[in-house]
């Protein structure tokens, strides 16, 4: 019995160093391929557009975020420990998710008309919401890829995306285009990286389209420690942006943004781990709690280890970098 676990043991830490890397090197390329398109932008079209381009994007977070009560880590959770549930999980899903991202949908576009904001951005705004709709849907198909830890085609369907967002971005940039088509841009290779996820998703569920009243009472009653929590996490690093523009206005919310763009990309490697591990903790929680205890310690000395070197290093040097960049 002791050496079966200890050979699963193996076997998990394997499969999560190569989810792991792949979820690397698909999020480094996407992150550095934002950090251009952000440095384009405010390149082209200035501190303020960089400001706009921030506020759009944080307001439009905040909202969209009522589409996503925490069903998308349910999902994730629950098939990796019983890839059964796929159908019926994904299927009600998907409805709840139809139901509430119109309902936030419907939100922004109000929003949009009380907002002391321009026409452009205003536009901005109604197209970055229409691209989160969309994509929250998508959501259902990249969490059922994840929970297969099918990591890979997760990683490319990242790159492929960001290189159009940056090849788009930059020919309107450069062709002289405003903020609204830069979005627009970004909301087709929205479309592009949905598109690829449900295509790759086909052959590991089929959605009934019929709602389950007893499963979505389910899925939204424990999804609701989630969704509390992504609620806060969003305020906690999206409000901020929000404040600022319309108390201070694009310019000082596009060099608060600059600086902020770091942090944000940081903030995607304890991400990534753990990612990587919740699909194994998931299916090991109720037949093995010693791997799972084993999962969760190895992942916080890792995480603890990385984060105080580089935390000193980023306060050390901040201002070298921003002005490199």
């Amino acid at each position: 019995m002791r050496i079966e676990r200890r050979s699963m043991a193996l076997e998990v830490k394997a499969r999560i160093i190569k989810n792991t890397l792949f979820l690397l090197a698909g999020n480094l390329v996407e992150q550095m391929i934002s950090f251009l398109l952000v440095i384009a932008i405010s390149r082209f079209l200035g501190n303020t557009g960089l400001g706009e381009y921030s506020f759009i994007f944080s307001l439009t977070w905040i909202v969209v975020i009522l589409m996503n009560p925490g069903l998308d880590y349910l999902l994730l959770k629950e098939i990796s420990r019983d890839e059964a549930k796929t159908d019926s999980y994904a299927s009600n899903m998907f409805f709840i998710k139809l139901f509430l991202g119109g309902v936030a949908l419907i939100v922004s576009l109000l929003m949009i008309f009380l907002l002391p904001k321009s026409p452009s951005v205003r536009l901005s705004i109604g197209i970055a919401s229409a691209s989160f709709f969309i994509s929250g849907l998508a959501g259902v198909f990249f969490q059922i890829i994840q929970a297969r830890e099918c990591m890979g085609i997760n990683a490319v369907i990242k790159i492929i995306e960001r290189l159009w967002a940056l090849g788009m971005g930059l020919y309107l940039l450069l062709e002289g285009y405003s903020l609204p088509w830069v979005v627009f841009a970004l909301m087709v290779s929205g479309l592009i990286r949905d598109g690829l996820y449900y295509f790759f998703s086909r052959s590991l569920v089929r959605l009934k389209y019929r709602l389950d009243l007893p499963v979505c009472r389910f899925l939204l009653k424990e999804s609701s420690p989630f969704f509390f929590s992504i609620i806060f996490i969003q305020i906690y690093f999206r409000a901020d942006t929000v404040m600022l523009s319309l108390m201070k206005g694009d310019q000082v919310t596009g060099w608060y943004s600059a600086a902020y763009k770091f942090i944000e990309v940081l903030r995607f490697i304890p991400f990534l781990l753990v990612t990587a591990i919740l699909p194994p903790i998931s299916k090991a929680f109720k037949g093995n709690p010693e791997l799972v205890k084993d999962i969760f310690l190895r992942t916080f000395r890792y995480l603890l280890s990385a984060a105080l070197p580089l935390c000193l290093f980023i306060f050390v040097a901040a201002s070298q970098i921003i002005l490199f960049f």
